[in-house]
C-alpha cells in the first residue's frame, strides 16, 4: 500500500518539519508506507472563486484525478480555503472507497505547534478514512464529522476501535490481494 502526500501548493503554512512529524505517526499508525511529491504547475483557474476567494473542493479533486497518480491512495495538500457548493467551507473532501481525498490546512493552523500537528494528523486521517470505505462515525472518533475547529480539537486524535478494525481488515485484504 503506497500513499502519496501530493503537495499542491507551496505550502507555506506549514513547517516541512512539522509535516515530515504527522506523516511518519500515520505511517506508524496505519502501517503504510507514505510518499511526498510537489505539484509542479497551475492549478486550473476554474478551480478557484474569485467571489469568494476560495478553492473549489470538488474541481481541485477532479484536477487531481485527472493526473491519475500511481498510488493507492493520494491526499492532496492545500494551505488555500476549500469549500463545497452549500458550504462557508470544508477542511477536506474525499472519494468514499475511493483513491482521492484533499485537506486545506488553512482553518488548522495554529501558533501552537503540537495543537497544529494534531489538528492534522486529526484531519489526514479522516480524509484517509473516507477513502478507505469509512463514513463519518458517531463515536469519539477521528472519522467523526467536524464543521468547526472546536469541533476537531474536541474529537479523538485516533480512529475508535471499530474503524480501526475495518481499515486493517481492509488493508490486509489489499495485501493479500498482491
Amino acid at each position: 500500500m503506497r500513499v502519496l502526500v501530493y503537495v499542491l501548493d507551496d505550502l507555506k503554512c506549514i513547517r516541512q518539519d512539522l509535516l515530515q512529524e504527522v506523516i511518519k505517526e500515520l505511517e506508524n499508525y496505519l502501517k503504510v508506507k507514505f510518499f511526498v511529491e510537489k505539484f509542479f504547475g497551475n492549478i486550473p483557474k476554474d478551480c478557484y472563486n474569485q467571489r469568494r476567494m476560495q478553492y473549489n473542493a470538488e474541481r481541485l479533486l477532479s484536477f487531481v484525478k485527472y493526473l491519475n497518480l500511481n498510488y493507492d491512495k493520494v491526499i492532496s495538500l492545500i494551505c488555500e480555503d476549500i469549500y463545497v457548493e452549500g458550504t462557508n467551507f470544508v477542511f477536506g473532501l474525499a472519494e468514499i472507497n475511493g483513491k482521492y481525498c484533499i485537506l486545506s490546512l488553512r482553518r488548522l493552523i495554529s501558533i501552537n505547534d503540537e495543537l497544529f500537528k494534531t489538528r492534522v494528523f486529526k484531519e489526514m486521517l479522516h480524509e484517509l478514512g473516507h477513502c478507505f470505505g469509512l463514513k463519518h462515525c458517531a463515536n469519539d472518533c477521528a472519522m467523526r464529522f467536524s464543521n468547526s475547529l472546536f469541533e476537531v480539537d474536541t474529537k479523538n486524535k485516533y480512529l475508535c476501535e471499530k474503524c480501526y478494525n475495518y481499515i486493517m481488515l481492509k488493508l490486509e485484504n489489499l495485501r493479500n490481494q498482491t
